[in-house]
């Protein structure tokens, strides 16, 4: 007996439903086009997903926020009002978005997360990075972590200028964004 499909209605009409297909690439909305994001390296995605995670355990037990990684999120600008970025890990407070209220089915996830995370990889450019912590604040982003692997550090920005760097040495943690999250960089990068 053959196994049973599950189908389902794919189609949506209406200006923000852009959907993305699993076989389309990655991209970001910027001036009404798309923007595809280079392939992240190997080091870069291990990162990712490890920051990831601890930012989701920290969200699943203390029911304050969800966490997510890759999804696209309105990030509107006063040049740009329908821009839409893809920060590789973000945090969503339950009082921006409810936790009882499910994701979109649709992209952009039309919520500004409290804490965006970019993690840089060898194909990332200074200039596009700066942009994105400048567009983040703007939208209403209260936190921006980048991350460097290969430097093993964090900078922490809580405004576009104004920012602090970690090293491996030191513990990060979510300040008044995330309160009480904490995680030694000794244990993100390894």
């Amino acid at each position: 007996m053959p196994p049973a499909v599950l189908e389902r209605e794919l189609s949506r009409t209406g200006p923000s439903a852009q959907n993305h297909c699993a076989d389309e690439p990655l991209f970001e909305v910027v001036q009404g086009s798309k923007v595809e994001l280079p392939a992240m390296s190997s080091y870069s995605n291990q990162i990712t997903n490890l920051l990831l995670f601890a930012l989701f355990q920290y969200a699943d037990e203390t029911k304050n926020g969800t966490a997510l990684g890759g999804a696209l999120f309105a990030i509107p600008s006063p040049s740009d009002p329908a821009k839409q970025r893809r920060p590789d890990v973000a945090y969503i407070s339950k009082h921006r978005w409810p936790l009882d209220q499910r994701a979109p089915d649709t992209d952009p996830w039309p919520v500004v997360p409290n804490l965006a995370v970019e993690v840089l990889s060898p194909t990332d450019r200074v200039f596009n990075v700066s942009n994105k912590i400048v567009e983040y604040f703007e939208a209403g982003v209260e936190l921006v972590w980048i991350v460097d692997p290969n430097q093993e550090t964090v900078t922490i920005y809580t405004a576009p200028r104004q920012h602090k760097e970690l090293t491996k040495a030191d513990t990060l943690d979510g300040g008044t964004v995330v309160p009480g999250f904490s995680l030694p960089l000794a244990q993100l990068f390894r």
